[in-house]
Parts: structure tokens; sequence; C-alpha cells
């Protein structure tokens, strides 16, 4: 009650100005600013969150097997992932995972291409 109260009021004591002609306009392109601000706020924050855990399960992990583990089972396991970085397959996979890569990105290319030219053809 008191809110519509307060309300009529400073609509009566407002001045009778007209309003600009483009007050929409700049009031929609103010709305879809801060609408824009909240999307990647919360992008970010959905990063950070997903990193934050990430970081979170590593550590976790290690710790496990520092507490479960001795040092020459850890040299051991070290060993293990160590080896296979001079393997023929694992050069092998980081070939294909670049030419994955760049297949990415230039799908990417493409699709923006694409929808810039479909946009200028529509107008």
């Amino acid at each position: 009650m008191n809110n519509d109260k307060l309300i009529t009021d400073a609509l009566k004591s407002r001045n009778n100005e007209q309003l600009s002609e483009n007050f929409s306009a700049m009031m929609m392109a103010k709305v879809n600013a801060e609408a824009v601000k909240t999307q990647k706020r919360k992008t970010a924050l959905s990063y950070l969150l997903v990193a934050g855990i990430s970081l979170l399960l590593v550590a976790l992990a290690a710790y496990l097997l520092k507490g479960y583990l001795s040092v020459e089972q850890l040299k051991g396991i070290g060993a293990i992932f160590a080896a296979p970085l001079f393997s023929p397959m694992f050069k092998f996979g980081v070939f294909i995972g670049i030419i994955v890569l760049f297949l990415l990105i230039a799908d990417r290319q493409f699709r923006l291409y694409y929808e810039r030219r479909v946009k200028n053809q529509n107008r």
C-alpha cells in the first residue's frame, strides 16, 4: 500500500515534459547491456567453479596417493607415465590431436563466415 502511494505521489509531482524520441531505444539498449553483463558474469563464475572443482579433485587425488603409497611406489607411477612420452604412439597421438585442433578451429571460422554471409544476404 505504501509503495502505491509513493508511486502515485512521484507521478503527480513530475513535470509534464515529453520524453525524447529515442527513449525506448535507449532504455532497451541499457536493458540489453545489463543482460549481457549478467550473462558474462554467470559464464565467468561457472568457468571459475569448474576450474576450482577440478583443482580440488586433483589435489585430493594427490593427497590420497601420497597417503596410501610409499615413495618407491610413487616413483614407479612417475616412470609409468613418463615412459609413453617418448614412444612413437605418443608422438602420433600428438600429431592427430594437432590435426583435430586445426579442424575444429577451421570449422568454427567457416561457421562464422557462413553466418555473416547469411546475415548480409538477409539485409
